[in-house]
């Protein structure tokens, strides 16, 4: 099961988009992977849209992502996993039904003595790293993240704004409206890359009279989209 897509700017080789989706990071396609997909790009745009997956490979992908990340577009889910990737961006905003969750990262193991408590050693550090991530990404203090990270959490967007996981709150795009226009915004401008970002998160969708929406589409795009 694919967890990522890298879908490259048409306008700037030297920028792209990164799709998280479903609820698998980490299964199939490894952080390794996505870490050598992003090579070629020195900005990378985050959609996110998951309810999660491995830590370890958040961990890696947000150590990646930093420093070249300036915005994620949150669409739907950021759960567990996909909260500390989605931290790694510079600018952080979602749509307003977007949910947000976090929690202990966990594990499911098997062996002896020894071998557990390895694994329960190692639980502990991700933890503890876990913690002092999101306190550094969200300025809330040591205190109220611990307590976040106590049970399952969630957060609306405008609690999650709140909280400092995200930055803003976006109208829900359209999503017929939003489809459209995915190979051909412009990326100049920070509106421009947040609506490309939307439009990649939601990647294909079907719709019962496609000559129709492209008519509405191209009214829509005179009508609103301008050069900066």
């Amino acid at each position: 099961m694919k967890w990522f897509e890298v879908l490259p700017d048409p306008e700037r080789s030297t920028a792209c988009v990164l799709r998280v989706a479903g609820d698998a990071i980490g299964m199939d396609q490894t952080a390794e992977e996505c870490v050598a997909a992003l090579e070629p790009f020195s900005e990378v745009t985050l959609a996110v849209d998951s309810s999660g997956g491995d830590s370890h490979t958040a961990f890696t992908l947000a150590a990646s992502l930093r420093g070249r990340c300036p915005l994620a577009v949150i669409s739907g889910r950021c759960f567990s996993a996909a909260v500390l990737v989605a931290l790694a961006a510079d600018r952080r905003v979602a749509s307003k039904s977007s949910k947000f969750m976090v929690h202990r990262v966990s594990s499911a193991a098997y062996g002896d003595d020894r071998e557990l408590s390895a694994i329960v050693t190692r639980l502990i550090g991700l933890n503890e790293m876990a913690a002092d991530y999101i306190v550094e990404r969200t300025g809330q203090p040591a205190s109220t993240v611990v307590r976040w990270l106590e049970g399952d959490t969630y957060f609306d967007a405008e609690a999650a704004k709140a909280a400092g996981l995200i930055h803003e709150i976006l109208d829900d795009p359209a999503p017929v409206a939003m489809t459209a226009v995915a190979g051909g915004a412009q990326v100049e401008t920070e509106e421009a890359r947040t609506l490309l970002a939307i439009l990649n998160t939601l990647g294909n969708v079907p719709c019962r009279n496609p000559d129709r929406v492209r008519r509405e589409l191209a009214v829509w795009a005179s009508r609103s989209l301008s050069r900066a």
